[in-house]
């Protein structure tokens, strides 16, 4: 598939080598070209945020576009200050509708608020841009307490490492939980984000253990939420005792195995409650609660608030922008 990678004004290297690591390492993953780079800019001439360097990208948003399956936005911290170019948000609304999917980080997302793409729609952001949307755009949803989130065809991140939280989701949601942690192990991608809201799968939370078999069981865990995954079955699985494997997997994961569980299982059933139409004994049962009773204490513990709750604040038809947060 075709991935145009946009260098926006005010972009930073790590903006573009971190997503084009991710993508080419998952092509060497799966031993074929998935992902087909196209390095777009607003000018054949383009430097980084601090002008030390410049890029030669592969087209400009005058050039003949190919078909393109997902538009990644890099940079945009200029437009926190400068209002983005008419070209640029007219090349974007162009655009927009003919892609499956569009990715951005959170200064980005004040170029899509600009084109009026967001709409309604909830995205994540922090900082300044997080001010910025929720003063001069009132009718986009700003959620402060998500890392990464998905509504519609629009991916947004409000991550350090923004771009590359979106290229390691896109290449999960294409290509499977397995070629993600693989690819975020290879280019020693760490958990950064603890006790942080992200929609964008888990391949973080098996990050690149030092004792292969912690990091072997933190996958086996995460690959099937719904089985057997007491401290006795995984360390049985671990071929060690209950105390020995307890003791290493918190000194590596900094965790004990029942909260990693436990995480992982409320994570998963986040995101399942934030799809229309799914049950509480759906979210049980795929998700390796004994019942209801077990998956209301698992939220109130780790989100504070109740499944039934979440479910109705996510599915909302209109969500509201929480203004207590600006004023």
């Amino acid at each position: 598939m075709d991935v145009a990678i946009v260098a926006l004004p005010g972009f930073q290297l790590l903006d573009l080598v971190g997503p084009i690591d991710v993508f080419c390492t998952a092509n060497r993953q799966l031993g074929r070209i998935a992902y087909r780079l196209q390095l777009i800019a607003p000018t054949r001439e383009v430097t980084t945020a601090l002008k030390e360097m410049r890029i030669a990208p592969d087209l400009t948003i005058d050039s003949q576009m190919p078909a393109l399956d997902t538009l990644l936005l890099a940079g945009g911290s200029r437009f926190q200050r400068d209002e983005p170019s008419r070209a640029l948000i007219s090349w974007l609304s162009a655009h927009f509708r003919g892609v499956r999917r569009l990715g951005s980080g959170c200064a980005g997302t004040l170029l899509l608020a600009c084109g009026g793409l967001p709409g309604g729609r909830r995205v994540a952001a922090r900082g300044a841009p997080a001010f910025q949307l929720a003063r001069k755009y009132p009718e986009t949803c700003v959620e402060l307490d998500h890392v990464n989130l998905k509504d519609g065809q629009i991916y947004t991140s409000a991550g350090a490492t923004a771009e590359t939280d979106l290229a390691l989701a896109f290449v999960e949601e294409d290509h499977g939980r397995g070629i993600a942690h693989r690819v975020a192990r290879q280019l020693v991608i760490l958990a950064n984000c603890r006790d942080r809201k992200s929609q964008f799968g888990t391949y973080r939370a098996a990050q690149a253990e030092e004792r292969a078999a912690i990091r072997d069981i933190q996958e086996w865990i995460l690959d099937d939420l719904s089985r057997d995954l007491s401290v006795e079955a995984l360390a049985d699985r671990c071929g060690i005792s209950v105390h020995t494997f307890s003791k290493v997997f918190k000194g590596e994961t900094r965790t004990t195995p029942r909260r990693f569980v436990e995480r992982a299982r409320v994570a998963a059933a986040r995101r399942m409650l934030e799809k229309p139409n799914i049950s509480l004994t759906e979210v049980v049962h795929m998700c390796g609660f004994s019942d209801q009773s077990d998956l209301q204490r698992a939220f109130m513990r780790h989100l504070k608030i109740r499944p039934i709750e979440y479910q109705q604040r996510c599915c909302t038809t209109q969500p509201k922008l929480r203004q207590s947060w600006w004023f």
